[in-house]
């Protein structure tokens, strides 16, 4: 089938005057910056990491990746999944209300993302700030007393 002069210089625009060679996907990828070290020719407009992977699940050698990512937008989260089987793709969106993103690190790394209901991370932090609050209370009225 022959390309239409947009196509073509659409094509020309993104890629220069030659197409690159087309290699394998990479399915390991989890954040923006790891995708840059694995995609030489990647390009990002925006902010590559507005959807937080949550989880995947991959085989290079059977030619299939689920994933499962999350974008924040303060009251729920918009949730995608994407299945790939070899060349296909199925993605499905939804909105996830009442839950945010939680990351849980070692080490100052990310190791894991889940989504907890707003409610829970917010009494946790409550709690976490009311216990705090205690502590330093009690360290005042100990110093206080001598």
């Amino acid at each position: 089938m022959r390309k239409t002069v947009y196509e073509e210089s659409r094509e020309k625009k993104f890629f220069g005057s030659s197409k690159p060679k087309k290699v394998d996907k990479t399915l390991g990828n989890t954040d923006s910056s790891g995708a840059t070290k694995n995609v030489k020719d990647i390009v990002f407009w925006g902010d590559g990491d507005t959807f937080k992977l949550i989880s995947k699940a991959s085989s290079e050698a059977e030619g299939w990746m689920k994933s499962t990512k999350a974008m924040d937008v303060g009251n729920g989260c918009v949730v995608q999944v994407t299945t790939q089987q070899g060349k296909n793709i199925a993605e499905a969106l939804t909105f996830v209300p009442g839950v945010k993103i939680i990351e849980d690190i070692e080490d100052g790394e990310v190791i894991s993302r889940h989504l907890e209901p707003i409610e829970t991370w917010e009494r946790t932090a409550k709690t976490e700030i009311e216990n705090a609050t205690a502590g330093l209370m009690d360290v005042f009225n100990n110093l206080k007393g001598k």
